[in-house]
């Protein structure tokens, strides 16, 4: 990731509520956040953007996360996959080796900002300071940007 951007985090789950209950979670710690109902829908984000890593439910209509995870692995062999699942015994052991993180719905929220940080290498000063100075910058015209 460049560090003068923010990173960007796709997140996919058929629970709409819960999908944006996380988006506006994520943005109020900095993150740029795109979200899909559907695993065909965030393989498309994915094809459309620059994602920087993605958060995934397992238990999904018409593509499981497993089915989604590899079709991400067919796309991109590193970028990073955090399953988020309210049901971690039902998750088959192929997919656990698939994602790089993995946290049950209900976790403390810490923790997702956390596994986040850890899989962006980022912190929330660093996405902070960048989205402001981005905000600063275009707030300056164009002919004295170079000065500043």
């Amino acid at each position: 990731m460049d560090m003068d951007s923010v990173p960007t985090i796709l997140c996919i789950d058929d629970f709409k509520p819960g999908l944006q209950t996380r988006k506006s979670f994520l943005e109020q710690f900095g993150f740029n956040v795109l979200t899909a109902s559907s695993g065909a829908e965030g393989l498309q984000l994915l094809q459309a953007h620059h994602i920087d890593a993605i958060v995934l439910d397992y238990r999904m209509p018409e593509m499981d996360g497993e089915e989604l995870a590899n079709k991400v692995r067919q796309i991109s062999k590193s970028l990073p996959l955090l399953l988020l699942s309210g049901f971690v015994r039902e998750v088959p052991e192929n997919l656990r080796k698939i994602v790089n993180a993995q946290l049950v719905k209900g976790d403390p929220p810490g923790m997702l900002i956390e596994a986040l940080d850890n899989l962006t290498h980022t912190t929330f000063n660093q996405r902070r300071v960048t989205r402001d100075c981005k905000k600063a910058a275009a707030g300056i015209p164009a002919a004295n940007r170079n000065v500043v």
